[in-house]
């Protein structure tokens, strides 16, 4: 179990599909608040992956969570439709893409 958005994101790598994201062009940026959390990027380009902490400028979709809350999505412990619901995850920029993630990362 991931303790902390840092160890999620050291991880991500691990569970890379590049065949799923060989026609992916996007910028992801990261926006995790409260304690255990920062700012990442994940960038797809054609099935190539880059990303590291901090901001990138001009990010197709913006994901913002508090660290807790987005964890527990990414490890399937909260419905992200209902933390969108109640306002514990915010995307901004382009939903499509968005909602892509999920399946370039393929989870364990």
């Amino acid at each position: 179990m991931t303790r902390s958005c840092k160890e999620f994101f050291d991880k991500m790598p691990e569970s890379f599909q590049k065949d799923v994201a060989a026609k992916i062009s996007c910028l992801y940026q990261f926006d995790l608040g409260g304690e255990g959390g920062g700012k990442w990027f994940v960038e797809v380009r054609n099935g190539e992956l880059a990303m590291g902490e901090g901001e990138k400028p001009n990010p197709d979709v913006t994901l913002v969570a508090k660290a807790q809350d987005y964890i527990d999505i990414a490890e399937g412990r909260k419905s992200p439709m209902l933390a969108m619901a109640t306002g514990a995850f915010k995307i901004k920029g382009n939903m499509g893409l968005a909602m892509k993630l999920e399946k370039i990362f393929k989870r364990k």
